[in-house]
């Protein structure tokens, strides 16, 4: 089920404006937007059986009585950790709510089996941006164990490659006639 679709269902019951209530709490609470859609809509359930009678069942549930905050109570995880799971339990009909490394990552669960597409392609982005942070990391740790005589051969290059404006004693290098002192 789409966005749209979601939305259509819960006017058409009469639950948007409360959905669209608990969404503010979440943000309000320190949530992000797309953090409180999340969890508003796996709070709402995504989808109601007869709608999708194609979805695993438990891309059906919708937390009630049986599925209460105590199931995430302790539990904590990045979003990247949240999005992995996901992305490693989106085929996995089996999965459950006490197997979901924090709420957030239910919900998305959830939602990523409502609307896979938007899921892959966030996916896709979180990964692509990983990936290149990861090359410059490894640069950087590749840059930080050259040795000692490996940095002193750079500069040794260096100062062979750049004429010094210096003397051999450390002093300004003065064309001839210049005596830099009072002496003209």
């Amino acid at each position: 089920m789409t966005t749209s679709e979601f939305a259509a269902t819960l006017k058409r019951e009469g639950r948007f404006n409360e959905f669209k209530r608990r969404r503010a709490e979440l943000e309000a609470e320190g949530h992000t937007k797309s953090e409180a859609y999340v969890i508003a809509t796996s709070e709402f359930g995504s989808a109601s059986p007869a709608a999708s009678p194609a979805a695993p069942p438990s891309a059906r549930e919708a937390p009630g009585p049986e599925l209460s905050q105590d199931v995430f109570k302790g539990k904590t995880s990045t979003l990247r950790e949240d999005y992995q799971w996901v992305y490693d339990n989106i085929a996995n009909p089996e999965c459950s709510a006490t197997e979901a490394p924090s709420c957030g990552a239910w919900g998305l669960l959830q939602f990523s089996r409502s609307d896979p597409k938007s899921f892959y392609v966030e996916w896709m982005r979180m990964v692509g941006r990983t990936q290149d942070e990861d090359k410059v990391l490894k640069e950087y740790a590749r840059d930080a164990s050259k040795s000692a005589g490996e940095i002193a051969k750079m500069l040794n290059a260096l100062t062979t490659v750049l004429p010094s404006s210096e003397g051999d004693g450390g002093e300004p290098d003065l064309p001839e006639g210049d005596a830099g002192e009072d002496g003209e």
